[in-house]
């Protein structure tokens, strides 16, 4: 099978815009929020959000995590704007070692 004919993990293709609570993230992780208008523990953020968040502002156990995210919503957070250039490096440099 040809790389481009494999198919994606679980819930990749059927919901892009996957969300997650605030209660259930790293310490670190919620730390990189600082800005976000939340409402909350209970409030869910886009993985997107997240990953630029974590990239941009994030400890390295932030990274760490975001690295981790569903490869949608790590190429979703990737054309957003407002990315440092080195941040925005690294996010591409965990593309390619993930298959992009």
């Amino acid at each position: 099978m040809r790389r481009a004919e494999a198919t994606l993990p679980s819930g990749e293709a059927s919901n892009p815009e996957c969300r997650m609570c605030i209660r259930d993230l790293p310490a670190e992780l919620k730390a990189t929020l600082f800005n976000l208008d939340l409402e909350g523990e209970d409030a869910t953020v886009p993985a997107d959000v997240l990953a630029f968040y974590a990239f941009n502002h994030g400890s390295s156990r932030a990274l760490s995590f975001a690295s981790g995210l569903p490869l949608a919503a790590l190429r979703q957070a990737e054309q957003r704007s407002g990315w440092r250039p080195k941040s925005r490096a690294l996010l591409r440099a965990v593309l390619r070692y993930r298959g992009r």
